[in-house]
């Protein structure tokens, strides 16, 4: 991988990939430090938070589940902060919750910027908070843990998906675990600790004892070996490849500690290693449905209604927060089937030539043509595989492309469309980009 490589390579893995701008402007940085800025989020301004309000004429409604959805995937499309969402929407499926039996639009929202809050943090004080949060209590039914009557689900769960891992801990971790936090219920929407309702008892967890609650049963699971490799292979399965490198996962794992649990110099760590920036790190991710719409809108001069997204993302096979069980959503090749892949290449057509006659408002092809100066098939053609990539495609398939655009009157005909047929040229090699199954990777 040359530089160029790298630094496109980690702007689609830290982010949802970039516009022709943002990638000369990284370049210009260099890589290391294009990744600073993308890790040190917290001190890039983000305007998107008072631009949400006014998405779609401000009738997205927060007790709405379907507008916060859609207000989520505006913010990927639009923030300054890409890697603050791609971790958001990683916790998202790590400690997967769904909306169908919290039942509320609201908790859910304050689930999702609990994830931001604490995106690039320490993992001790988001599993804390992950712990007491609202959503996860009604979600996990920690809301009914009481003395006497502990109910397992969280327990079980904080071990074997969150933490731990299956064959790290017995089923009488899970019980005494249970035990600990036990007293974690809800009151009025809100976290609250019942000390009647809390067994004080003395419990044995991982091999020790102590009249432990659930911060204890935190500090015991973050401080656990198994969390480091675990959480540092999911990392790696999200953000390098689908086989984890092992001594990627060991130097991972020792900064995971060495930091006091701090995800960012973690993810420092991956994001600089050999295993990150070897040729076959190149293009060996398929993305999420959220990557592949989002990357899509964020190489786009304009946006499109975003009403409209969360439905596009159900078809592809990812509901956001409703994902198909507690594991979350399995990725790799289970995104790809006979109805997900035609789903895209649907939402391709939708935002390139439009919907029912109705040209998309997000490509603007006479903007690009005047700004780039395409004035060749040939540089269309380029610019647009710079723009949603780059992507790397055969000269067999750059002919392709080439030649559509200068149909019906081939390569005889004018080295250039009509201006009368121009716009829907622009549109057309959009939506057969973004079908390329080089776009479908990351």
């Amino acid at each position: 991988m040359n530089e160029t490589q790298q630094i496109a390579h980690l702007l689609r893995r830290a982010g949802f990939g970039a516009a022709p701008e943002e990638l000369e402007q990284a370049r210009r940085d260099g890589f290391a430090a294009t990744l600073e800025r993308l890790l040190a989020f917290e001190s890039m301004p983000d305007p998107v938070e008072s631009d949400i309000a006014d998405v779609e004429d401000g009738l997205l409604d927060m007790r709405n589940m379907e507008d916060v959805r859609a207000a989520w995937l505006y913010r990927m499309a639009r923030t300054t902060r890409p890697l603050q969402e791609r971790l958001t929407l990683f916790w998202h499926n790590h400690f997967a919750t769904g909306a169908n039996k919290v039942e509320s639009a609201p908790l859910m929202n304050r689930q999702i910027a609990l994830f931001r809050r604490f995106a690039a943090g320490n993992f001790r004080s988001l599993l804390l908070e992950v712990s007491r949060d609202p959503a996860m209590l009604i979600w996990l039914d920690g809301r009914f843990n009481r003395k006497g009557r502990p109910n397992e689900n969280y327990g079980r769960e904080v071990m074997e998906l969150f933490t731990l891992g299956i064959g790290n801990y017995t089923e009488r971790d899970v019980k005494e675990v249970a035990r600990a936090f036990t007293g974690w219920t809800l009151r009025d929407a809100g976290f609250v600790f019942e000390p009647g309702q809390h067994d004080g008892g003395e419990k044995s967890i991982l091999g020790k004892k102590g009249n432990f609650g659930g911060e204890d049963v935190v500090d015991i699971l973050a401080a656990h070996p198994a969390t480091a490799k675990r959480l540092s292979e999911k990392l790696c399965r999200e953000f390098v490849g689908p086989q984890p490198d092992a001594a990627l996962v060991e130097a991972m794992s020792k900064e995971y500690f060495r930091s006091g649990y701090d995800i960012r110099s973690v993810l420092r760590v991956m994001f600089t290693s050999p295993a990150f920036l070897a040729d076959a790190a190149l293009w060996a991710r398929i993305k999420s449905p959220a990557e592949f719409v989002v990357g899509a809108l964020r190489a786009m001069p304009h946006i499109v209604p975003v009403r409209a997204l969360p439905a596009a993302l159900r078809r592809m096979g990812q509901d956001l927060l409703a994902p198909p069980t507690v594991k979350g959503w399995d990725g790799g090749t289970s995104w790809l089937s006979t109805s997900t892949v035609i789903n895209r290449l649907n939402f391709a057509k939708d935002v390139g030539p439009g919907i029912n006659n109705q040209p998309s408002v997000a490509l603007q092809p006479g903007r690009l043509v005047a700004e780039h100066g395409l004035d060749s098939a040939e540089k269309l053609v380029e610019h647009m595989l710079a723009r949603f990539g780059p992507l790397e495609v055969t000269p067999s398939v750059k002919a392709k492309l080439v030649e559509y655009v200068l149909a019906p009157e081939g390569p005889k005909g004018p080295v250039y469309p009509a201006p009368q047929t121009l716009d829907t040229k622009v549109r057309g090699v959009a939506h057969l980009v973004l079908s390329l199954p080089e776009f479908q990777l990351a």
